[in-house]
């Protein structure tokens, strides 16, 4: 069902003249896996609030899920767990420079 959108597109054959209903297909499947995408980062939200203050597990869940941080929907979801986990990370590398 999410594909559906490709269902009038022949990816081999897209050029300049099929363009814009490449891009119509392409927006279509990314409306199709926006509300997919809003459910998935609320879970990875609550998974990553579930470590805490921990920088290095932090940085295991953000590596281990790299792959769906590339999304849009997702990257933005998780925009101030990513700020905060860069906080703590200056802050245990100045921890670390202190000493």
């Amino acid at each position: 069902d999410a594909f559906k959108p490709f269902a009038r597109v022949q990816p081999l054959h897209v050029n300049e003249y099929t363009q814009p209903e490449w891009e119509a297909a392409v927006r279509g499947y990314e409306g199709k896996l926006a509300p997919v995408e809003s459910h998935i980062g609320g879970n990875l939200r609550r998974q990553i609030s579930s470590v805490g203050e921990r920088p290095q597990q932090l940085l295991r869940q953000f590596a281990r899920y790299r792959n769906l941080l590339k999304r849009p929907t997702i990257a933005r979801a998780l925009a101030a767990e990513r700020d905060a986990l860069l906080a703590q990370l200056s802050a245990h590398v100045e921890a670390f420079d202190g000493e």
